[in-house]
């Protein structure tokens, strides 16, 4: 992280190592990243979170809304919510699991299989404009880079 952007997140003012400035530089890069992304979505009424709902459905066909939180990362709660605004927006059906009527099941609608395909081709393009700036190397050398620190074992630092 440079000085600049140092004076701009004034509280980390006491970030003085390498490491330090990468943990802050990852997390504004995150939050950069979430915006734009943000708006790339608003184009078809999505967030990223619906839109990673979409593709796990368009799939898998369908999936147990339990499942689909777990892959998703979200609670119960949240994976409801979430159905509740993509089956508003005619993108989702909700069924009861016929094998099991305590869970229901997700599945796509035809509206939003044809906006996941629409969608696929222009994020694709939108990610490589988000990282023109990046020779093929050095996303190369970023990935590499990422998955070691994503290797390494979290659990010793706690």
């Amino acid at each position: 992280m440079s000085d600049d952007v140092l004076k701009k997140l004034p509280a980390y003012w006491w970030v003085d190592t390498n490491s330090g400035k990468l943990i802050v530089n990852m997390a504004t890069t995150y939050g950069l990243l979430e915006s734009v992304y943000g708006d790339f979505f608003s184009q078809w009424g999505l967030s990223e979170t619906k839109f990673n709902a979409l593709l796990l459905l368009h799939k898998n066909e369908e999936m147990a809304l339990w499942e689909l939180g777990k892959n998703m990362l979200v609670s119960r709660a949240n994976i409801t919510g979430l159905m509740d605004r993509l089956e508003k927006s005619g993108l989702v059906t909700r069924e009861v699991n016929p094998l099991d009527r305590r869970s229901l099941t997700a599945r796509l609608t035809l509206k939003a299989k044809h906006l996941v395909e629409e969608v696929i081709p222009q994020l694709k393009e939108f990610t490589e404009k988000v990282m023109h700036t990046l020779s093929e190397e050095e996303k190369e050398l970023f990935l590499k880079l990422l998955r070691k620190v994503q290797q390494s074992n979290m659990g010793e630092v706690k």
